[in-house]
């Protein structure tokens, strides 16, 4: 296990002199800096797009990102001698996010900011990866949140997640419902803006330690309303926050100094937090489950989103 995908180094020009485990790779320390090796899973469609992007981030003096790092023919994706496909991206010696330091989570929001102002300059023609159309989206979760809370309401000896969410299904149809309404009520020439999304913009895919914040894992990179990652984050960070309405508004602010949010991007990112998206996504993992046995924890996130949504409706409604 150790040695996967090593093989394939000799195709690049580095020399390595150690190896050592990273996050879910192998960390390659050469002369030239660190490096990792890790596994690719994607179709490989746009990574010549994508290498093309991460290295105009790097270029760009104001933060550092996991670029991929093409071997001496120019070629990103390699397969290994295993037969699974591995690249090699740049890599820092740095520390995760810590959620409990202001500066560094208002930091892991400037940082967005300036990544989307970088990437908004040149898009290459070729990269076409569209993101998800956010109100067929929705429609799709709250019909999953409708017939989960119709399903449990009929079950006999129900554990303690299912009565919660039998209790709780109805109000947040409910408010998948506005937040539907509100997304259809956009027209056609809703001004939010568009660019490249990170697709999977948290906490946990930003470091620090390095001379500038450095962002990782752009595997799901996409065209689309650039607003959805600041949304991801904040929802993230809220949540472990207790949805505190300055810290909201502290990002906002402080995403709003490097790039200008417009008031249809404020528009759109009031639509995202309106869409019960944490009910959602444990009422789905409950729905692919096995019914016979569910996590407790699961049940603790269920009650923490009950708990804390009065809270969380109180922001909503001061985005209006």
């Amino acid at each position: 296990m150790a040695d996967k995908g090593l093989d394939i180094v000799d195709k690049y020009n580095l020399e390595v002199v150690q190896v050592s485990r990273g996050r879910g790779a192998q960390v390659l320390h050469t002369a030239d800096g660190l490096y990792i090796l890790k596994e690719y899973k994607g179709r490989g469609s746009y990574i010549n797009d994508e290498a093309v992007m991460l290295d105009a981030l790097n270029a760009s003096g104001q933060l550092c990102v996991d670029a991929y790092i093409s071997d001496s023919e120019g070629v990103y994706i390699n397969t290994s001698s295993d037969g699974q496909r591995y690249v090699i991206k740049k890599w820092y010696e740095c520390r995760d996010c810590d959620i409990r330091n202001y500066g560094d989570v208002t930091t892991a929001v400037r940082a967005l900011a300036y990544m989307h102002k970088v990437l908004m300059k040149d898009i290459p023609e070729g990269f076409k990866r569209e993101s998800a159309d956010t109100g067929n989206d929705m429609k799709r979760h709250n019909a999953e949140i409708k017939r989960v809370g119709k399903y449990v309401a009929g079950r006999n000896n129900r554990n303690e997640f299912e009565m919660l969410a039998g209790t709780w299904c109805d109000a947040f149809y409910e408010e998948g419902l506005r937040a539907i309404e509100k997304c259809d009520a956009v027209n056609d020439g809703f001004g939010a803006a568009r660019g490249v999304c990170h697709g999977t913009y948290n906490y946990h895919n930003v470091c620090y330690g390095h001379k500038l914040p450095v962002i990782i894992n752009f595997e799901r990179m996409t065209r689309g309303f650039v607003v959805s990652d600041l949304y991801c984050i904040m929802r993230k960070l809220l949540e472990k926050y207790d949805w505190d309405i300055k810290l909201a508004y502290r990002f906002i602010t402080e995403y709003d100094k490097i790039r200008t949010l417009n008031d249809d991007d404020l528009r759109l990112l009031e639509i995202m937090f309106t869409f019960p998206e944490k009910f959602w996504k444990l009422i789905n993992s409950y729905n692919n489950s096995r019914k016979t046995w569910l996590p407790a924890r699961n049940t603790e996130k269920l009650k923490k989103v009950i708990a804390q949504n009065n809270k969380r409706l109180d922001f909503i409604n001061t985005l209006h």
